[in-house]
């Protein structure tokens, strides 16, 4: 729906700041009418305890730390002009050619 809206409106498809853009707002439109106020403390709270998906995936948060555990990203390298998995490892598609320590 995100895709056919925004394609509808702008004439291109959405690129990943667009995706990014849209998911925030649906988490920070969540929070704010689970709170039911934009009071700061209620709407942390809300955000803390708030689990629903986005265009990006689940959004849920470890309370006590505020750590993303609805999704976990993946990184990747471009090779050969195509994006490869390197982390993480069970969903691994290529070694990395870059090493981080």
């Amino acid at each position: 729906d995100f895709v056919k809206a925004f394609t509808a409106k702008w004439s291109a498809k959405p690129g990943p700041a667009a995706a990014a853009g849209y998911a925030a707002a649906t988490v920070l439109a969540g929070g704010v009418q689970r709170a039911g106020s934009l009071d700061q403390n209620r709407l942390r709270a809300a955000l803390a305890a708030l689990e629903l998906e986005t265009v990006l995936g689940t959004y849920r948060v470890n309370p006590a730390n505020g750590e993303q555990t609805g999704i976990k990203p993946a990184v990747v390298q471009i090779v050969k002009g195509r994006p490869e998995i390197v982390w993480p490892i069970a969903q691994r598609t290529a070694e990395a050619n870059l090493k981080c320590h």
